[in-house]
């Protein structure tokens, strides 16, 4: 058994078509589990890979979906766009991973504790948007410890960020 994240581009009643990243190596024919997380709905079922482009995974649908209400925000991805993150001295230009109603995701070569606050500037293409982050998680992204994901929640420090943000999610996450 293998498991996978990838991010959801399409939905329908006969195909699923997910993002591929680096890492997967799975085969035509091979029978999946199909779990897509939602702002008010996650969804399940089962399916078959059917095709691979360059970037994407063409999941054929094998079985009814069935919906169960969100336990999180969903996320959307933002991996084109970069954050600078400012704590105790230290600075560094991270790359912005995902956003959510509430927070976001970033890789960078910084560590941090959970509940920590740093200073976050999120470089996005409606502006600068400057925030505190309180940390939720930071973990290694491979054994070299070179690399952390971290997420967090995020506090937008005035109005004209706090306008950039909304600007953010309205384009990226459906209500």
């Amino acid at each position: 058994m293998k498991t996978t994240s990838s991010w959801a581009l399409e939905i329908n009643e006969s195909r699923v078509i997910v993002s591929k990243t680096e890492s997967e190596d799975i085969p035509l024919g091979a029978q999946v589990i199909i779990e897509v997380f939602g702002q008010k709905w996650n969804l399940f079922g089962q399916g078959i890979i059917h095709g691979q482009l360059a970037e994407t995974l063409v999941i054929k649908v094998s079985g009814p979906f069935t919906l169960h209400p969100a336990t999180e925000n969903a996320r959307a991805s933002m991996v084109h766009m970069s954050a600078t993150v400012i704590t105790e001295g230290s600075k560094a230009i991270c790359n912005l991973m995902d956003v959510s109603l509430d927070g976001c995701a970033f890789e960078g070569p910084l560590e941090f504790e959970r509940d920590q606050v740093v200073s976050i500037t999120l470089h996005t293409h409606a502006g600068d948007i400057a925030g505190k982050l309180t940390v939720r998680n930071c973990r290694p992204k491979d054994f070299t410890g070179a690399v952390y994901r971290t997420g967090g929640t995020l506090e937008i420090v005035d109005r004209i960020a706090a306008a950039r943000w909304a600007k953010v999610l309205s384009e990226n996450i459906s209500a």
